[in-house]
């Protein structure tokens, strides 16, 4: 079991409403997600709009979002007393391991995971295919995951290769070129 970090400490609070200066978006903080190399974001759930209707919650990066207003908001307490039950806790996964689920076979390295107020959610992001696509990443809860190797998988960097430009064997320039060299 594998304790659950948040350090640096997130600048936002789950349950408090916040605001995007960039977008104007505006909604309570329902979820925060830590990624493997540090950055968090913040899922903010605005309210319904003014016909009644439900609005999808939107992600943004962590420092780049504003309190609303210092005051707790209705359900706060509710939401940091879920959340307290959860931190610090610990998990079965660790992220940088690979993890499968066994309902589903899907396989891949625990890149981030997703803090709700009453649960953990673990983002697997699977290798390339044979063809060297990207399949995409998939979400899990935490409980669900069984471990694939007992070490870290490996950040495999992609070799960059420095290529010298290719030679024009014609067109506008090399024409002129040779035109004047006759």
């Amino acid at each position: 079991m594998h304790q659950i970090m948040l350090d640096p400490a997130p600048a936002c609070e789950i349950g408090t409403e916040y605001y995007d200066p960039i977008s104007g978006f505006q909604g309570v903080a329902v979820a925060l997600t830590v990624w493997q190399f540090g950055c968090m974001r913040v899922c903010l759930q605005p309210r319904v709009d003014k016909d009644g209707n439900y609005v999808d919650s939107q992600t943004f990066d962590d420092p780049q979002l504003v309190a609303v207003s210092k005051q707790r908001k209705a359900g706060k307490q509710a939401s940091q007393q879920a959340v307290a039950m959860l931190l610090p806790r610990e998990m079965g996964c660790e992220l940088g391991m690979e993890y499968v689920d066994p309902i589903s076979g899907f396989q891949g390295v625990a890149v981030a995971y997703t803090i709700w107020p009453t649960l953990v959610r673990v983002t697997l992001q699977p290798r390339v295919d044979k063809d060297g696509k990207n399949v995409g990443s998939w979400v899990f809860d935490d409980t669900q995951l069984v471990a694939v190797a007992k070490k870290k998988a490996k950040a495999e960097p992609v070799p960059l290769t420095r290529r010298e430009p290719a030679r024009r064997s014609h067109g506008g320039r090399d024409d002129a070129a040779a035109l004047r060299r006759d």
